[in-house]
């Protein structure tokens, strides 16, 4: 059997398992579709982090050793105040084992040679960091990598539905934490969060948006700006993410400037899709997507989601799931569970 070995600083749960919700975890969605997915190809997968769910995903083993391996998958982790004592603002009473880790497994693996596919899913990882491991396969989810060295494998979905589509309440949500993405929400959300209010549509956001951090220290003003329009929540569970845009009229899936320039599809996408409600794409995205929308019509985009009967709504969103099937097969999981194994050399 194929040894996978799976180093990620998260969550790998079923939907109805999920129950933690002080993470700023984005990688909930696609984990256990390709944990999964790599069982159904048997292939046994090893997470080597320490474990924080409550729950462990079926079948999925956990291992703090150096476990013989076929294939090493790290989902890069780096240096913050939490995690490298060497920060400016180190806090031991937060510390966590993530990046320590990661350079141990970095470490054993790379000295026996074994196969590590790092996937650089905040694309942090630089040319300097590269040349230290130059036998490392480097991938980060862009359509267009961000170097020479690296190579593109997007983020992947098994395009199953959690919920059937349904008539949506008056809603324009978002789900999603504050990270370097203050101008990209000021055009999507707080621009257009009057009008709305004017048409009986809230606009609620679920995230770290009311958590104050040191490195926000700006934040705190911004919140009392968009606070005015907009209500915030805190984070909220997996499932509980997945059952409010069940009910939205419709999201934006907004990013940091640098996502939306080398065209990097995060798992809201497919969150969204998986939660059967309709997604815009911002405009300034660098390729081509189903619904992209510029905040000049977001507006009326809205409202007519809005006024959309059940028939309508269904239509759009299948079209929307199906074009990004067909305009990116490689977000398919099997063709990343293919991919994956064929640079491992085991298939």
């Amino acid at each position: 059997m194929i040894k996978f070995g799976y180093s990620y600083w998260g969550f790998c749960e079923a939907l109805e398992d999920s129950e933690i919700t002080n993470t700023p975890d984005g990688g909930r969605y696609v984990r256990p579709i390709l944990v999964r997915r790599l069982q159904d190809n048997n292939v046994k997968v090893i997470a080597l982090q320490q474990r924080r769910e409550k729950k462990p995903f079926k079948d999925l083993d956990f291992d703090l050793g150096f476990p013989d391996l076929d294939i090493l998958f790290i989902e890069w982790r780096w240096p913050t105040y939490k995690n490298y004592v060497m920060h400016e603002n180190f806090d031991p009473a937060r510390y966590e084992s993530d990046l320590q880790r990661q350079f141990e497994l970095i470490q054993h693996y790379y000295s026996l040679h074994t196969t590590i596919i790092i996937f650089d899913t905040d694309l942090k990882v630089t040319e300097d960091i590269m040349s230290i491991w130059p036998n490392i396969v480097w991938m980060e989810p862009t359509i267009l990598p961000t170097h020479p060295f690296k190579k593109s494998l997007l983020y992947w979905s098994d395009y199953v539905s959690f919920y059937d589509v349904r008539i949506p309440e008056g809603l324009y949500a978002y789900i999603g934490s504050n990270y370097e993405r203050y101008e990209a929400f000021e055009r999507y959300y707080v621009d257009v969060a009057q009008r709305l209010n004017g048409e009986r549509i809230r606009i609620d956001v679920w995230g770290n948006w009311l958590t104050p951090s040191i490195e926000r220290q700006e934040q705190e003003e911004n919140m009392v700006r968009y606070s005015k329009n907009v209500t915030f929540h805190s984070r909220n569970t997996m499932q509980e993410g997945m059952q409010v845009l069940n009910s939205a009229i419709c999201t934006t899936h907004i990013g940091k400037d640098i996502y939306s320039k080398y065209g990097l599809i995060t798992p809201r996408f497919f969150e969204a899709l998986a939660a059967n409600t309709i997604g815009f794409v911002p405009q300034e995205f660098y390729a081509k997507i189903p619904l992209t929308m510029s905040p000049q019509y977001l507006f009326e985009a809205i409202i007519k989601c809005a006024d959309m009967n059940l028939l309508k709504r269904k239509a759009t969103i299948n079209a929307q799931r199906f074009m990004l099937k067909e305009l990116y097969p490689q977000t398919d999981v099997n063709w990343v569970v293919n991919k994956l194994l064929k640079i491992g050399g085991v298939i």
